[in-house]
């Protein structure tokens, strides 16, 4: 029987590779690509109502004071759409406008498409299956760690 891994040697093997993977991903866009922040923003719209500023900022961990002017490019390019909120006219929500959606599934196409080819080559079928498995724990574990109290809480 093979003995479990060291947690901590696991983590940054994993570490490192997720890194790099996601790196290696971004660096191959193509040019005139949205920038990463602003898909960051699409793909938080994407994800359910139409949040306020401060709530994709606090979704995002950034500054709202950092998000003012990227919202405002993202709104003037036809990303998103920004509508006064119904309980407080002072509020704007966001809202993810055809365009955004578009860029947004156009970008993690092209990503897939990347990812789903290096599969292909590389691993054989055996090892996509074990791949297939390890997808869902790193789905399980990022659940964990987004969870109130972080990877405290998953035990």
């Amino acid at each position: 029987m093979t003995a479990s891994p060291d947690p901590s040697d696991l983590s940054t093997r994993l570490l490192g590779a997720l890194l790099r993977l996601s790196r290696d991903l971004r660096a191959a866009r193509r040019d005139g690509a949205l920038p990463g922040t602003k898909l960051m923003v699409l793909a938080c719209l994407r994800r359910g109502a139409a949040p306020t500023a401060a709530e994709i900022a606090a979704a995002l961990r950034v500054q709202p004071q950092s998000l003012t002017r990227l919202l405002a490019e993202m709104e003037a390019s036809g990303l998103i759409r920004r509508s006064p909120d119904a309980a407080d006219r002072r509020k704007s929500r966001i809202r993810l406008a055809e365009a955004g959606a578009a860029a947004l599934a156009a970008d993690l196409g092209e990503r897939r498409e990347r990812l789903s080819d290096a599969v292909a080559r590389t691993l054989s079928p055996a090892e996509a299956a074990m791949l297939s498995d390890a997808a869902e724990l790193l789905e399980r574990l990022a659940a964990a760690l987004s969870a109130p109290g972080g990877a405290d809480d998953a035990a």
